[in-house]
């Protein structure tokens, strides 16, 4: 018989830190504040209160939330009209703090305010489920159309799930939600291309922030009429059922560089990568743009005439 003495007091909380560069934060100090917003992602926080942790050796931190360094009072939230929680990351411990996303409680906040009866029923029902869910290997689970949310749930890590088939490409990247994500197609385009425009700026092409390589492509494919080039094969590509694909930002391509380009040290090559420099979408000026390479995972600039290898991306 399962026993809920009194509301939980506390939140568990996991999540893999990067630094402006894409790059995870191994072994490293960090500062962390997390604020919880009622009601409206956009509300101010009702509570705020800040850890400071070490990363092993992925860049994976985990805490408790309620038990930071705060002035609020974390047993008076009200929960019942939902809430969010706003993660912010202070790499360098000089209290300056960058953030890093800001998602929706799931089912955690319902057992904060609902009745204890209810909290029984819904806990044996999660414990059933997890139990399903845990008989059986996580690439199975992803092939019978479980959520990474309710995967999370169980208790794996998200490092668990890099690497694996999902939607039609290679798991590269999960958000702090556990709902969304990056794969990478599993194969390269098959020619090396230009990025096209040599000489001319286009405009919106430029970011290289996680989430800005659609956008980048798009405005690429706009703003270029030249043909056949990195973007315009991208954006025409079909594979495993789905036609969204699109050039990676930098960012995007350097993480791709440091989780399933990087397995292939200890475990089957991944994705077939080539020892070679990749395009993004993300221009530097009129005559560059940036690529990443992936014998090494450096950075760079190269001339938009520059023929290069090309793996596309879409998000879920």
């Amino acid at each position: 018989m399962l026993l809920v003495a009194q509301t939980p007091q506390g939140i568990n909380y996991q999540a893999v830190a990067y630094d402006a560069n894409g790059f995870e934060l191994a072994n490293q100090e960090i500062g962390i504040r997390l604020g919880i917003l009622l009601e409206t992602a956009d509300a101010e926080s009702s509570y705020t209160e800040t850890h400071q942790i070490t990363t092993n050796n992925f860049g994976l931190f985990s805490l408790l939330i309620s038990q930071g360094n705060s002035t609020d009072d974390f047993s008076s939230l009200n929960w019942e009209n939902g809430a969010f929680l706003k993660v912010e990351l202070d790499e360098d411990l000089d209290g300056e703090y960058m953030l890093m996303g800001v998602s929706s409680f799931n089912a955690v906040p319902y057992a904060l305010f609902a009745p204890i009866d209810n909290r029984i029923d819904s806990l044996v029902s999660l414990f059933d489920y997890k139990f399903s869910l845990m008989s059986s290997p996580i690439q199975e689970s992803l092939d019978m159309g479980v959520s990474f949310t309710d995967l999370f749930s169980v208790g794996f890590q998200k490092d668990q799930f890099i690497g694996l088939n999902y939607q039609g490409g290679i798991v590269f990247y999960i958000d702090e939600t556990g709902e969304h994500g990056l794969v990478a197609a599993m194969e390269d385009l098959t020619s090396d291309y230009e990025w096209g425009c040599h000489g001319t700026e286009l405009s919106g092409a430029d970011g290289t922030a996680i989430g800005t390589g659609y956008q980048n492509t798009l405005d690429i494919v706009s703003g270029c009429s030249e043909t056949p080039i990195a973007a315009s094969d991208a954006i025409a590509y079909e594979s495993g059922g789905y036609s969204d694909w699109y050039l990676p930002s930098k960012h995007e391509l350097l993480i791709m560089y440091n989780t399933i380009r990087q397995a292939h040290e200890y475990t089957d090559d991944i994705g077939g990568f080539v020892d070679t420099w990749y395009w993004s979408s993300s221009e530097s000026n009129d005559s560059n743009a940036w690529f990443v390479s992936f014998s090494n995972g450096n950075a760079g600039n190269f001339f938009k005439t520059t023929p290069g290898r090309v793996r596309v991306i879409r998000a879920f």
